[in-house]
């Protein structure tokens, strides 16, 4: 089994923190030991399913990475809605 990968970033004009960026080819490959991931001339082999993942989102994800703002505590959470709602009126 073998699966190909690309970056698919959203376009710019819907969240203006990503840029549409071309990637080397990443390719995933199930074998008889496990998973193995590779681009270009590296690769890590021997991984269960989930090292597999993290070394794809690891290769696929921004260097900036604005989703890690949406982590927030209750409290921040509330004021963000606030604001949110008090923008809107």
């Amino acid at each position: 089994m073998s699966v190909q990968v690309g970056r698919c970033e959203t376009p710019s004009n819907i969240c203006p923190h990503s840029k549409l960026t071309v990637m080397e080819k990443v390719t995933i490959t199930l074998e008889s030991n496990g998973w193995k991931v590779q681009q270009g001339d590296k690769y890590a082999d021997t991984l269960c399913y989930e090292e597999m993942l993290g070394v794809l989102i690891s290769l696929t994800m921004p260097e900036q990475r604005p989703c890690l703002q949406w982590m927030r505590t209750k409290e921040q959470h509330e004021a963000y809605m606030r604001a949110i709602n008090n923008h809107q009126k």
